[in-house]
């Protein structure tokens, strides 16, 4: 044996080890760091209700924005509309992804514009007038689907708001509910 060994039989030492976890931590951090500043992230720009009159069928629009830098693509999903009593104590907003529409591509910066009818029914007088009152209110929700360019898996964008009160031409600025709204 000679002293000291010779750099091929040499074992690392431990801040060997630390120097090249720190290394491998900082890629992990820029690529991830990247991946956030670049991928695409479809959000609920604005919900609204319209045609909210006795004897009409209202109708719901949701306009859908890539805020991201790259596109989304695979586009899919569902939206409700429904009236029922406010405030909502655990009423259940569930969605069937079977029902989703055809799938598009949205590319950054761009907006899409999703219409619902709001009920099979035509809204009657006495529901307009609770909607009024406030002692009822129309329901907006639905999830959306899609994936970018950084992920296998599916991303989604779930809404949920709702409203009372209508506005004198028969239309309505949905609320978002903090409760429900998610993104991944």
């Amino acid at each position: 044996n000679t002293w000291p060994p010779s750099n091929r039989n040499r074992w690392p030492v431990p801040s060997e080890y630390a120097a090249t976890h720190a290394a491998q931590s900082a890629v992990a951090v820029t690529r991830e760091t990247a991946e956030k500043q670049l991928r695409a992230y479809v959000m609920v720009e604005s919900c609204v209700m319209t045609g909210v009159r006795p004897g009409n069928v209202p109708i719901g629009k949701v306009v859908l924005k890539n805020s991201g830098n790259t596109p989304a693509s695979n586009l899919k999903g569902v939206v409700y509309s429904e009236i029922r009593p406010f405030p909502n104590h655990g009423l259940s907003f569930s969605v069937d992804q079977n029902h989703s529409v055809s799938s598009m591509v949205l590319g950054p910066g761009s907006t899409y514009d999703y219409t619902v009818n709001g009920s099979e029914e035509h809204l009657s007088s006495n529901a307009y007038n609770c909607i009024r009152r406030g002692t009822i209110a129309v329901y907006l929700w639905g999830e959306f689907w899609y994936c970018d360019g950084f992920s296998n898996h599916m991303r989604m964008t779930k809404f949920r708001s709702f409203c009372t009160g209508i506005s004198g031409d028969g239309s309505l600025s949905m609320t978002p509910m903090s409760e429900g709204s998610d993104f991944t």
